[in-house]
């Protein structure tokens, strides 16, 4: 496996998660670079940067509402 610093190529996915933005459902685009992942709708010029730190952060955020939302639906 080669290292995201050591690459030569753009690493794009397209997601199969739709979005609504301007009245059309898009995919969301992920552009991988070394430091940092840059997100788009597909169709749009906007896009946003986030650092990997902060995709770990939003799991772990995601996962402990999930845990505290199965919570209340046990009482």
């Amino acid at each position: 496996m080669t290292s995201l610093s050591q690459r030569r190529t753009r690493l794009v996915f397209e997601t199969s998660s739709m979005v609504r933005e301007r009245g059309k459902w898009r995919e969301v685009i992920i552009e991988a670079h070394p430091g940092y992942a840059v997100l788009r709708l597909k169709g749009l010029r906007k896009s946003f940067t986030l650092d990997y730190s902060a995709f770990y952060s939003l799991a772990v955020k995601a996962e402990v509402a999930a845990k505290r939302a199965e919570k209340r639906g046990r009482r």
